[in-house]
């Protein structure tokens, strides 16, 4: 898709200027939209506060290849003290449009096992599609094992990244 505009010149001296193209800047892009965090929860009668970190990268063209576009997400729970025991899951899925305007829309996800052994520090996706595409939003999920009437509760926290 390229876009020329061609400029007219005047006349000088008695001869014509060649004509000149101008073509718009580059399409390319490079969108990131990082989000942290804390959140407070009980497990096992003790207070734990834990940064849950998300992250969703959007670049095209994708390593230089025209046509190709990159997207890469990820949801982990950060390593501070006494904050991996309790998670029991971790998941993230987005959602992005085939291309601008479209109104067609694919999906992708990542979830670690449920109540897994060591417990998931995070998932994460890394996909190449046909681009240019258009908008791009991720929900990032960590569920924990929390205090709370029955037991084991499980408490969900979601973040939302959507590079624009």
């Amino acid at each position: 898709m390229g876009f020329a505009r061609t400029l007219a010149a005047g006349a000088l001296a008695g001869g014509l200027l060649p004509l000149a193209v101008a073509t718009p800047a580059s399409a390319a892009f490079v969108r990131e939209d990082p989000d942290t965090r804390t959140v407070t929860f009980g497990f096992g009668g003790t207070a734990r506060t834990c940064r849950l970190i998300a992250t969703t990268r959007h670049e095209y063209p994708a390593a230089g290849v025209e046509g190709d576009a990159l997207i890469r997400s990820s949801t982990s729970v950060a390593d501070d003290p006494g904050c991996r025991e309790p998670v029991y899951e971790v998941s993230l899925l987005g959602r992005y449009e085939t291309a601008p305007d479209s109104g067609r829309f694919r999906t992708f996800f990542a979830t670690s096992g449920v109540g897994e052994s060591p417990r998931p520090g995070g998932v994460s996706v890394e996909l190449t599609v046909p681009g240019p595409t258009g908008p791009l939003t991720v929900d990032h999920r960590v569920t924990v094992v929390c205090d709370g009437p029955s037991n084991p509760n499980l408490c969900s926290y979601t973040l939302q990244t959507s590079p624009k």
